[in-house]
């Protein structure tokens, strides 16, 4: 339930203050994508993870570690 909740507010939030036009929440990373700004997205993702674990008490990426794991892996 926590996890439609957020999606829906992200979904609102990208849509009314972001204008995005199009938005998909629930996509998984492929193995294949090349990132140009790893280690930009890597310190984004960490940084949100720790402030939504001390502020809000929250596990932000409990199901989500791909992400930044795909981000880690050996090139």
């Amino acid at each position: 339930m926590k996890l439609e909740m957020g999606e829906s507010l992200m979904l609102s939030w990208l849509r009314h203050i972001k204008h995005c036009q199009s938005v998909q929440l629930n996509w998984k990373p492929s193995n294949t994508w090349n990132l140009d700004n790893e280690d930009t997205i890597i310190n984004i993702m960490e940084a949100a993870k720790i402030h939504f674990d001390i502020t809000y008490n929250m596990d932000l990426l409990k199901k989500q570690d791909h992400i930044i794991n795909c981000c880690n892996k050996e090139k």
